[in-house]
């Protein structure tokens, strides 16, 4: 799964937080 995201946005960091601590393998691309 591809997770596009922006560093910036409060949700984005919710959300790769959220990723990190479930240990979800994704693939990160920043827009």
């Amino acid at each position: 799964m591809i997770l596009y995201y922006r560093p910036t946005c409060p949700y984005c960091v919710k959300v790769l937080n959220y990723v990190k601590e479930k240990n979800i393998a994704l693939e990160l691309r920043d827009i």
